[in-house]
C-alpha cells in the first residue's frame, strides 16, 4: 500500500486495509461490508501461506459485491508460488503479482487505468484465453522502495516502529 501512495500521488482518491489475519477473521462478511461502503475500483488481496482455503470460501461472497469494472490484484507469497491455481479456480479475470509487489503495482494500476495491458508491468501473471500468461520478472530493488503503509495498525502509525523475535535458525 506504501508503494501504491507514494506511486500515485494525487492520483489516489483513498485506500482502506483490512487486515483479515491481523484481526483474525476468516469469514466475509466485514470485507463485503468495507467492499459495500467503499465501491472500490481496485482490490488487492494479500495472500500469505495458509489462506487459499479461507480464500476460496470467502471469494464467491467478496466477488458478488464488486462491480464488474474493479481491478482485482493477488499479491503475496501465495500469489508468487501459485498464481496458476489462484487464477485458475479463484478469479480468472484477476492479476497475481510475483514478489515485490511495490514496483509492480503503482504500475499496474496506472496501465489499468489507461486501459492498456500488462505485458509492460514486470512480475505479474494473468489469464487470456485459459492460458496463464507472464511479464518479465525482475527484481526489487529494497533500497529504492518506499516506506511501508501503516495507517491500518495504530500503534505501529503512530509510533512507526515494529518489534520482532526472530528464529534462531535466521542468525545461528
Amino acid at each position: 500500500a506504501g508503494a501504491l501512495v507514494a506511486g500515485l500521488g494525487t492520483a489516489l482518491e483513498s485506500i482502506r486495509v483490512i487486515d483479515m489475519v491481523g484481526e483474525g477473521v476468516e469469514e466475509a462478511d466485514s470485507i463485503t461490508a468495507a467492499i459495500l461502503a467503499e465501491k472500490p475500483n481496485v482490490l488487492a488481496i494479500g495472500l500469505q501461506f495458509g489462506t487459499f482455503s479461507v480464500l476460496r470460501a470467502a471469494y464467491p461472497a467478496i466477488k458478488a459485491v464488486l462491480s464488474s469494472d474493479v481491478l482485482i490484484v493477488f499479491g503475496g507469497a501465495l500469489a508468487t508460488y501459485e498464481s496458476e491455481l489462484i487464477l485458475k479456480e479463484v478469479d480468472g479475470d484477476a492479476v497475481a503479482v510475483e514478489g515485490e509487489g511495490d514496483h509492480a503495482f503503482p504500475m499496474l494500476v496506472r496501465q489499468w487505468l489507461r486501459g492498456e495491458g500488462y505485458n509492460d508491468v514486470p512480475n505479474c501473471h494473468w489469464l487470456e484465453d485459459g492460458v496463464r500468461r507472464s511479464s518479465a520478472r525482475t527484481l526489487a530493488q529494497l533500497t529504492e522502495l518506499p516506506p511501508p503503509y501503516r495507517e491500518h495498525v495504530p500503534a505501529l502509525a503512530a509510533k512507526g516502529a515494529l518489534l520482532a523475535r526472530l528464529p534462531r535458525w535466521l542468525g545461528g
